[in-house]
């Protein structure tokens, strides 16, 4: 559930960058650990709800910045 807990306080990048920073910690201080990073789920129902885009763009950036790393 990283990252979910502040929409409501931190901009996407953030948010995004606070990701990024766990995972690289994680694989730091245990590089056998194989780490399974999911998508922020909506919080809402409506896809109108603006905090969906929110999540959006934070999901886009974390995917775009983890790609290629194993």
């Amino acid at each position: 559930m990283i990252g979910t807990n502040n929409l409501s306080s931190n901009t996407p990048e953030e948010i995004a960058e606070g990701i990024q920073t766990v995972v690289s910690r994680i694989s730091e201080a245990l590089p056998e650990a194989v780490i399974l990073l999911q998508a922020i789920l909506p919080r809402d129902p409506a896809a109108t709800d603006p905090v969906r885009a929110k999540i959006k763009a934070i999901n886009s950036t974390v995917a775009s910045s983890m790609m290629g790393r194993t």
